[in-house]
């Protein structure tokens, strides 16, 4: 997996910043980033503790950037692009990313319940140490997607086949699917209980 990969020339701190004005190879902190303009494109920068002031990144393309310690929750990413992507220390509670096209994209230590990823296209995808409870899985088509040591409690993967899927370091209650969605799925054994039981089978 390739992640993002700056040559940072430069730091901007404790500005407000637009998203048209945003120089490449440059690292913000604990900025404030604003929107004019409905077409948005990201490249190649840091954000920092940065804030960001608007919840709509419909469309978008953002390409090698590195997210840390910043609140990107409530945000809309829905039809966007998201290349070599790095959320680190982030919370993204009940943000969008249906309908998007994501490559090379890591989530680490992210708080990301209620995430929306429905219907999108994902390739080279990995949560580590992420919480995506009651996450939105649906519909997904993924190349190379793995959650490790995740709580993935109640998450939903309705409709998205699930063989070669890895969640024995994952913990979880339930997951929600359908049907055969969970064939191939690879769990441990006390986590075959919670299927059985959801699957209206006794367990004693």
């Amino acid at each position: 997996m390739k992640l993002p990969t700056h040559l940072i020339e430069k730091e901007i701190s404790d500005e407000i910043v637009n998203v048209s004005d945003l120089q490449p190879q440059t690292r913000y902190v604990r900025c404030k980033v604003v929107q004019e303009f409905d077409r948005l494109f990201i490249s190649d920068v840091i954000f920092e503790r940065c804030e960001f002031l608007f919840n709509d990144l419909e469309r978008a393309e953002i390409q090698n950037v590195h997210f840390r310690y910043c609140d990107l929750s409530n945000l809309n990413f829905f039809d966007s692009y998201l290349g070599s992507i790095h959320f680190e220390d982030c919370k993204l509670m009940a943000s969008s990313f249906a309908k998007c096209f994501m490559r090379n994209v890591q989530f680490s230590n992210v708080f990301a319940r209620y995430v929306g990823m429905m219907g999108s296209k994902v390739e080279d995808i990995h949560f580590m140490k992420c919480d995506v409870s009651e996450s939105s899985f649906q519909e997904l088509n993924f190349k190379r997607l793995s959650f490790h040591e995740c709580t993935i409690n109640k998450a939903n993967f309705s409709g998205t086949p699930m063989k070669g899927l890895d969640l024995r370091t994952c913990e979880f209650d339930a997951i929600l699917f359908t049907g055969k969605e969970v064939e191939g799925l690879k769990i441990r054994m006390d986590q075959a209980v919670h299927f059985a039981r959801q699957m209206g089978m006794l367990v004693d």
